[in-house]
């Protein structure tokens, strides 16, 4: 990191290598208020060098982590490979998916799959999702096996793969090793209950699971102070809105968040080097959202006009007044997700709609809660990066559930799989 960070966040220009030195920002901070204060903030470098684990230990948790990887990869390179033993002809929305592949060059796609948004026989027709993302990270792969079916499944899995890999290392940098290694190992239990299919179909809800959760990661990062990585944030928040529309108020409110405090910052403290990688960020964003844009002009409607219409409608096609699910039926859904025990561990995909089994969701709550008294006795160092984890994991639940209630039509699992 550059030395010219601002002030309160000096001390993670030195986590770019290890994790772990936040403590060093105390003492600044701490100074400018009272005696008392920069007593207790002197003593945090210590106690969080003291915490900190041995190179020699970082390297064996990384090691593990290692192992949860190839843990979590073995099966689902055994499940591609036990599916190319058979050719497969995609139908319904993997056949749409292979159209989009095939013609890539020919026709070069620029919006996303086509989903429950409109119909052909409404003025405004039939939408897609907002864009070509999901096409675009597959094609090296797929055009590697040969453009072939089974080449769109394994398009699948080293995108999946990429972005789990992408989010253990974004945690290993914040958090250090250890975090790291725990992360690598919800992984693997994600990849045991969401099954094979998740992984080698293409499918764009699959798609844009663990790109969500890489952004959750690196806005994290923002969040503390490293404010390079505004750009992994806005790619793979773009990425998991162009794979699905369900994520437009969980990134969208995210990446809102991001930029206004990226420009604070830089309004504040006019670091040297921070114009950079703000500049890199909205430029990223701003190509991946080329193709949606050149869509939008060059027909009528454009996707973007045929979304903003479907969403925003207040009937349905057949000109029946709109009804959402509401948000006693949202937090049920959540209830459901949110459990010691819930699909994210057993593996059983549960229709939202679903009685959720209380017993389980209170025990998580207790666990949360634990968590949180843990929290407190934690280093003001080591606190500060761990609240800010927790106010934006409970901020992406606030949004989740106002984004669930306001659900309409058929109420299906996969449209919430980000819980």
């Amino acid at each position: 990191m550059s030395p010219t960070m601002e002030p309160d966040e000096t001390a993670t220009s030195a986590t770019d290598d290890e994790p772990g030195t936040e403590a060093a920002v105390e003492p600044t901070e701490a100074e400018a208020t009272t005696t008392a204060a920069s007593t207790e903030a002197a003593a945090a470098p210590a106690e969080a060098v003291a915490a900190e684990p041995a190179p020699a230990t970082d390297r064996l948790l990384d090691l593990f982590t290692l192992g949860a990887l190839l843990a979590l990869t073995v099966p689902l390179v055994v499940a591609l490979i036990s599916a190319g033993q058979q050719h497969w002809y995609p139908t319904g929305d993997m056949a749409q998916a292979e159209l989009h592949m095939r013609g890539f060059f020919r026709h070069p796609p620029l919006v996303g799959a086509a989903g429950r948004i409109g119909s052909i026989l409404t003025p405004y027709g039939q939408g897609s999702h907002p864009g070509p993302a999901m096409w675009v990270a597959m094609l090296p792969v797929y055009l590697l096996f040969g453009r072939s079916s089974f080449g769109l499944m394994a398009a699948v899995t080293v995108v999946q793969l990429a972005f789990i890999v992408l989010t253990v290392w974004l945690v290993r940098r914040m958090a250090g090793s250890l975090a790291g290694l725990v992360v690598g190992c919800v992984a693997a239990l994600l990849v045991h209950s969401l099954g094979a299919a998740v992984f080698i179909e293409p499918w764009n809800p699959w798609l844009g699971i663990f790109a969500f959760f890489a952004c959750i990661a690196a806005g994290w990062g923002v969040l503390c102070g490293r404010h390079r990585w505004l750009w992994v944030a806005a790619t793979t928040g773009t990425f998991a809105v162009q794979c699905h529309a369900g994520y437009i108020p969980l990134v969208g409110a995210l990446l809102a968040v991001l930029t206004v405090l990226t420009l604070w910052r830089w309004r504040r403290d006019r670091p040297a080097g921070y114009g950079r990688w703000w500049w890199g960020a909205v430029g990223a964003f701003v190509v991946m959202w080329i193709p949606p844009l050149i869509d939008q002009w060059r027909r009528s409607p454009g996707n973007a006009r045929i979304l903003f219409h479907h969403f925003t409608a207040t009937t349905e096609d057949d000109g029946r007044a709109r009804s959402y699910i509401g948000v006693t039926k949202a937090l049920k859904a959540f209830v459901g997700e949110f459990s010691v025990t819930g699909p994210w561990v057993r593996g059983a995909f549960r229709q939202p709609y679903e009685p959720p089994n209380w017993l389980t969701f209170l025990l998580a709550v207790a666990v949360v809660a634990a968590a949180l008294v843990v929290l407190r006795r934690l280093p003001v160092a080591q606190r500060r990066s761990l609240v800010l984890l927790f106010g934006l994991l409970g901020g992406s639940v606030l949004i989740g559930l106002f984004a669930t209630s306001r659900i309409f039509g058929e109420f299906y699992s996969y449209v919430v799989i980000w819980w």
